[in-house]
């Protein structure tokens, strides 16, 4: 194995480790704030109310139309029973733009950690020249913890997918 030992340095170096480590955790912080905030721009295109948290938003759709409320009060029965009532069709309506809206704030979260993510690959690529002659300089390590963004968008479906499988309860 010796071979290996010719291509890998195992020794750690406190120069460069501690920036690292520091650098990975504030970029952690910069992560998920970044990401909770691509879904806050995507309720806000929606007309929501929003607050911002670490690690989750919150969003209300405003306002909640008068009818709505109306025939949730008159007609909970039947809602909760799955029967025709003379409102369904504006009930069904509405419930599917909610669906709607969700759908496009949970998207915004992930569309802008992989934006950000691709942005620092696509950086990291264009000043490969620069890297294989001057090696890495300190911008390039602000682009290759952009580029590691990626890493939640993996994560995050192999984690519920094992989560869930070990449950019992996964559900694709």
């Amino acid at each position: 194995m010796k071979w290996f030992s010719n291509y890998l340095d195992f020794t750690i170096k406190p120069k460069l480790a501690i920036p690292l480590i520091l650098g990975f955790v504030v970029f952690t912080v910069i992560g998920t704030l970044t990401h909770e905030l691509g879904h806050i721009a995507f309720a806000k295109a929606q007309g929501c109310t929003t607050t911002l948290h670490y690690g989750y938003m919150t969003y209300n759709q405003e306002p909640v139309p008068e009818d709505i409320a109306r025939i949730a009060k008159v007609y909970h029965k039947e809602i909760n029973q799955r029967v025709d009532f003379p409102e369904k069709d504006r009930w069904e309506a509405v419930r599917k733009q909610g669906r709607n809206l969700a759908f496009w704030v949970s998207f915004g979260g992930p569309f802008q950690t992989t934006v950000f993510g691709t942005l620092g690959i696509l950086v990291l690529f264009q000043r490969r020249g620069s890297i294989k002659v001057f090696g890495l300089k300190r911008v390039d390590w602000l682009w290759v913890f952009f580029s590691l963004f990626w890493l939640r968008e993996v994560y995050n479906p192999v984690y519920a997918f094992i989560s869930g499988s070990l449950r019992g309860d996964f559900n694709p």
